[in-house]
């Protein structure tokens, strides 16, 4: 029997789920500062108000006012979603114990009744753990049955709710929450920086899947993207694709026609596939080329992208469409595999700096390694602010 599947809100991220989340289970949403952690959990959301369906967000990061503020941008109307506020008003740090004094949760209310300025807590403030989260939470979900949840995000939740210097102890405590969130029978999201590379965290071994985002400078650009890294008893999409903000919110670059529509292999196709079959080539062919320049500064070569791209417009012209539509395909998914290639050796780097001098131990074993352009040298290092550059002549790629 076919498993319930949850809208993510986002179209084009659920074609990379194969349809959607699985219903009832606990995924992570992975990724850096600023990447689109909280908005695309907020999409989440917003589908689940759109469905009727009862919805809670738990903020450890941002005060709901914030939220507010910040999607209304989008236009949006999230007044519906229930808020657990959790985050902390730092009263003092004590070098001695590291430890911040934070005050109490809220009551749970709904965001639409959050105000537009926060207002102090009229409470002695105390130190907000795990377990009174999770207690919180459970006495909740006692009262009323939620169908989605996200926790805003667990990052947070090790650097205010931890108390205790137990390593196992504050395991424990996390996987009670992580188990009862699970066995809850609720969708969550859980969003949280990069995982550590020196131990396994309880979130992964309970998670159902992991949603990456990714945030790269380049060039004094910023660039996202977005990956399916796992996901448990159903196939997903392998590829890092390109992702930006809009008016609309998250956006994800994926052509229309991987989604929606297989060229007919009879060579009967009416006009309006005709027409549906041109624009999705011509977009394909769009972004490919608005990519090769790129691919020539990190050192790509091209040659074959771009034998790909004129044969499927030569072919366009002669009315052989799915032969063209065939062309751009493998010219688009060429193109987006060397580039995710790059991009992914150049994140390992940044994930193992400590073991390793520069980009070489990681680039130089890959077909399509990058190369500077200027020297064709392979021995590049990684500058501060992101940007990649040759050691030997200086080149900034």
């Amino acid at each position: 029997m076919p498993e319930d599947r949850v809208s993510t809100g986002i179209p084009e991220l659920d074609y990379m789920l194969d349809g959607g989340l699985i219903a009832g289970r606990p995924y992570l949403v992975i990724g850096p500062p600023g990447s689109g952690k909280t908005t695309l959990c907020l999409h989440f959301l917003r589908e689940g108000l759109k469905n009727g369906e009862r919805c809670m967000i738990v903020t450890l990061d941002e005060p709901p006012n914030e939220i507010k503020d910040n999607i209304s941008v989008f236009g949006w109307d999230l007044s519906g979603i229930a808020v657990l506020d959790a985050t902390p008003d730092i009263r003092s740090y004590r070098k001695a114990s590291d430890i911040l004094e934070i005050k109490s949760m809220k009551d749970i209310k709904t965001l639409g009744e959050v105000e537009d300025i926060r207002q102090s807590s009229a409470v002695n403030p105390y130190d907000i753990t795990i377990q009174s989260i999770y207690m919180k939470l459970r006495k909740e979900f006692q009262d009323r049955k939620y169908d989605r949840i996200v926790l805003d995000s667990f990052t947070s939740l090790r650097l205010f709710a931890v108390k205790s210097e137990n390593i196992d102890s504050e395991r424990r405590e996390i996987q009670s929450l992580l188990r009862f969130i699970a066995e809850s029978e609720v969708t969550a999201l859980i969003t949280s920086e990069y995982p550590s590379p020196t131990r396994i965290d309880p979130e992964f071994l309970v998670s159902r899947g992991e949603i990456r985002l990714h945030k790269e400078i380049i060039k004094g650009t910023v660039v996202r993207g977005i990956s399916i890294e796992r996901f448990r008893g159903s196939k997903h999409d392998i590829w890092i694709r390109p992702m930006e903000f809009t008016k609309e919110g998250l956006k994800i670059r994926i052509p229309v026609v991987f989604q929606k529509m297989q060229a007919k292999k009879s060579d009967v196709l009416s006009d309006t596939e005709i027409r549906d079959i041109v624009e999705q080539i011509q977009e394909m062919i769009s972004w490919v080329e608005s990519k090769l320049d790129k691919c020539v500064d990190i050192g790509i070569d091209v040659s074959q992208i771009e034998n790909l791209v004129d044969k499927s417009r030569t072919l366009l012209n002669s009315t052989n469409y799915n032969e063209a539509l065939e062309c751009a395909k493998e010219a688009w998914n060429i193109t987006d595999h060397k580039l995710n290639q790059y991009f992914t050796a150049v994140e390992r780097w940044r994930a193992k700096q400590t073991n390793a001098k520069d980009l070489q131990d990681y680039l130089t074993n890959l077909p399509d390694a990058p190369v500077c352009h200027i020297c064709g040298s392979r021995e590049i290092i990684l500058l501060e602010d992101g940007r990649l550059q040759c050691r030997r002549c200086g080149n900034i790629l």
